[in-house]
């Protein structure tokens, strides 16, 4: 939790990074590297009643927030923000065009320089839920899966059959316990896996064993 109240979930590989004396300047400024969840706090700028912006800054650019929930995602692809409640407003580095608003349910992609800034709808609950005891998944691709385990669990998956990437799978998964995970994933799927350490490996599929 911040000093200000606002909470922020870091996910595995990820850090955040706020000056000695943030809160008392003219916005609140954090930098992320990874990937981070907010819940940001509303908060009134010392005797004044214009709020005092939330803003986070990656090496792509930054957003800017009032109060609002949402998720940063800061990789070497360049920087993905989905917004859960409120809205934000994105701002490339050394973009030329205006600040981007986006609303709840919009997603965005950004690198450094880019001249225009594309949202579309983030689809599922599944960009926000990664922190919680439950994925949502609804027409989540298995390859959009694998990247949230290999980063949430520092796993490498390996996958026999590469059809499997473009399969999309709807409804509820329990995050607590890896091996509970990627057992319903399994199972979901209809495939083996075996896990040997940090390798998971989805194999053959259980319908051709019939």
């Amino acid at each position: 939790q911040l000093p200000d109240g606002s909470l922020v979930v870091l996910n595995a590989h990820s850090t955040l990074r706020f000056s000695s004396d943030w809160g008392k300047a003219s916005e609140r400024s954090v930098m992320l590297h990874g990937e981070a969840y907010f819940e940001v706090v509303p908060r009134m700028r010392q005797n004044s009643t214009e709020p005092l912006a939330f803003v986070v800054r990656t090496g792509d650019g930054e957003i800017r927030v009032v109060g609002t929930k949402f998720v940063v995602y800061e990789r070497n692809f360049g920087t993905r923000v989905v917004v859960e409640e409120g809205s934000v407003k994105v701002n490339p580095v050394n973009a030329k065009a205006a600040q981007t608003l986006l609303a709840a349910g919009q997603l965005s992609e950004f690198r450094r320089g880019d001249t225009s800034v594309v949202t579309q709808s983030a689809g599922s609950g599944f960009h926000t839920t990664w922190w919680r005891e439950d994925w949502q998944l609804e027409g989540t691709t298995f390859a959009e899966v694998i990247r949230r385990l290999e980063e949430t669990y520092n796993v490498r998956v390996e996958v026999q059959d590469e059809a499997l990437l473009q399969r999309k799978l709807s409804g509820a998964v329990e995050n607590r316990d890896l091996e509970i995970l990627i057992a319903a994933l399994a199972k979901a799927l209809r495939v083996d896996v075996s896990r040997e350490g940090s390798v998971i490996k989805f194999g053959d599929s259980l319908d051709q064993e019939q």
